[in-house]
């Protein structure tokens, strides 16, 4: 079975949100040819990707539903986009939505879920998610929602760190992950809490907290991509928590993001990388939490006042004491205190479970699925 995979995304970063199936041993990028739309904004990363990965590319200026020629094929959609309805024309070909990641974000009910043949999704609650906001009934739900755990999210890199430090080369005992989200491609689908006033004082205890010996902040790579203000949030913060003495270690990936003399100060961290431990995740109503989960850490979940939560019932009932709107707390100690609390609570190995590796059983099975399928 010929495989494609077909890329429309203006982000700078959208090679990294696919490369992921790559890097978990879902495909092997000699099975793959990657069908992109050019846009130049995007056109780097995905060469670079080709050079890391050597899977088959073709960059198309115009998509045509005969893009994916093989009849029999099976093509694989990592962004929703109005391109994507031209090669689902193609009917001699199986259509199947992977996305990169699992969230409760608004962008987790695109309507176009209802025009793919299969989607491929991480965890119970995409497809309790969309019956419950009436995407799709329950009988197409559990013909063509098919759940492949811990494969459908994406990594979280502990590779190539800096430590950005004053007196100190090495960072020792648990540290504290924030996991901050772009602020969206419209301000009706923005959960970040990045200019959110309380967030630089609510790390702060949320470190004493934890008693963590550092943060690792892991950035969404598009941030400040529509607003800047985000991109220049994240640059205060970053200053501001090692004007207070904090540790903060970040990825050399994420150096662009940091203001120069950050940068400049910042130097490897000099320790080894898979000895980080982490105590929870700080994170945004987005795919972080998840990926948290995937590496066996738990998450507290930072709502703001315009992000709305489209979560199943049972996601409330299982997790939803991990939600925080720092707005409703007048004391961010306290605050800090009832999220460690929280962190440590039983429903958070539950929720773990969903996302933790299997081998990928689950999406080799999914895919068994799709193969017999007429």
């Amino acid at each position: 079975m010929a495989i494609y995979f077909f890329i429309d995304s203006k982000g700078k970063s959208s090679a990294n949100q696919y490369t992921f199936a790559f890097e978990n041993d879902l495909f092997s990028p000699k099975d793959v040819e990657v069908i992109v739309k050019f846009r130049l904004r995007s056109f780097l990363g995905n060469l670079r990707a080709w050079l890391k990965y050597r899977f088959k590319v073709k960059f198309v200026l115009k998509v045509r539903e005969g893009c994916a020629p093989i009849r029999g094929s099976s093509v694989f959609y990592f962004f929703n986009s109005v391109e994507n309805v031209r090669l689902l024309k193609n009917r001699e070909v199986k259509h199947i939505f992977f996305g990169h990641g699992e969230s409760n974000k608004r962008a987790s009910l695109h309507p176009m879920y209802r025009i793919y043949d299969y989607l491929l999704v991480a965890g119970p609650y995409a497809s309790q998610r969309l019956q419950k906001y009436s995407l799709l009934n329950q009988a197409t739900a559990e013909q063509n929602v098919l759940d492949i755990g811990g494969a459908g999210v994406a990594n979280v890199s502990t590779c190539n760190l800096r430590l950005l430090s004053s007196n100190s080369a090495s960072v020792s005992g648990n540290g504290l992950m924030y996991m901050p989200t772009w602020e969206g491609g419209t301000e009706a689908e923005n959960s970040s809490t990045l200019c959110e006033p309380q967030l630089l004082e609510f790390l702060v205890e949320a470190k004493n907290a934890f008693q963590a010996d550092y943060i690792y902040l892991k950035p969404h790579p598009n941030i400040g991509s529509r607003l800047k203000q985000y991109k220049n949030s994240f640059a205060s913060l970053v200053t501001k928590l090692s004007s207070k003495g904090l540790k903060v270690v970040f990825s050399e990936n994420d150096l662009k993001l940091l203001p120069f003399v950050c940068r400049r100060n910042s130097k490897r961290l000099g320790c080894p990388e898979d000895t980080l431990q982490f105590a929870a995740a700080i994170v945004d109503v987005s795919a972080a939490e998840t990926m948290a989960a995937k590496i066996g850490v738990p998450s507290i979940v930072l709502a703001t006042a315009h992000s709305d939560l489209y979560a199943p019932d049972s996601y409330l009932e299982e997790k939803g004491d991990s939600i925080i709107h720092l707005d409703k707390w007048d004391s961010m100690e306290k605050c800090a205190e009832f999220a460690a609390v929280q962190a440590s609570e039983g429903y958070q190995d539950e929720f773990m479970m969903h996302f933790q590796k299997d081998g990928n059983r689950k999406f080799y099975q999914a895919l068994e699925r799709v193969a017999k399928s007429d």
